[in-house]
């Protein structure tokens, strides 16, 4: 059973190995359960990136979220699925640095995690809320309200994540080793 359920597991990563040729990155967002759709991302992901609001309960979901994970990982590499991955991170969001918890938690996750934590944070804005809404990013957003402070803070937040994780995946490309040690990056 568990080596069919591999199978079907892995019906994703066959499917994304035929388009992977055509594409630089492929971002995949599953719901934050270990159920089949986001076991299957699992299966066919080469980095992860997890978001966790510094609050305690999120916190707490994502340690929890994490072991579980790994126990799945190594029941799945048991029944012949085994799965490597060119990194793992946290990502810090809604991080508001004017409450005093989410700082302490914050501290806390530095410290639970401290190589697996990405080093931006995403901070709370309602830029992205009000992207959400229109079903938009906020790097789609146009009109009058793409020229405030608000909506360039949230952009700058935005590209230094972004800017971080490039990087990370861009270390693991062999073809760019020299461009980043050109750069000094590697």
């Amino acid at each position: 059973m568990a080596r069919d359920q591999t199978f079907v597991l892995d019906r994703l990563r066959d499917g994304i190995d035929s388009i992977k040729d055509e594409f630089d990155v492929i971002l995949m967002d599953p719901p934050p359960a270990l159920g089949m759709l986001s076991l299957s991302v699992l299966r066919a992901a080469n980095v992860i990136v997890i978001p966790a609001p510094p609050n305690n309960i999120d916190f707490g979901s994502t340690a929890h979220f994490l072991k579980i994970m790994g126990a799945t990982l190594n029941e799945l590499a048991r029944a012949g699925g085994a799965r490597d991955y060119a990194f793992i991170k946290i990502l810090a969001t809604a991080m508001n640095d004017s409450k005093s918890a989410h700082q302490a938690i914050k501290r806390m996750m530095d410290a639970v995690f401290p190589l697996d934590m990405l080093n931006p944070v995403l901070k709370d804005s309602a830029e992205i809320d009000n992207a959400a809404a229109n079903l938009a990013t906020v790097y789609e957003l146009t009109g009058a309200g793409t020229r405030t402070d608000t909506h360039r803070r949230c952009r700058a937040y935005l590209n230094a994540v972004n800017g971080e994780i490039e990087l990370l995946i861009r270390k693991t490309w062999p073809g760019h080793h020299k461009s980043l040690r050109k750069e000094g990056l590697l």
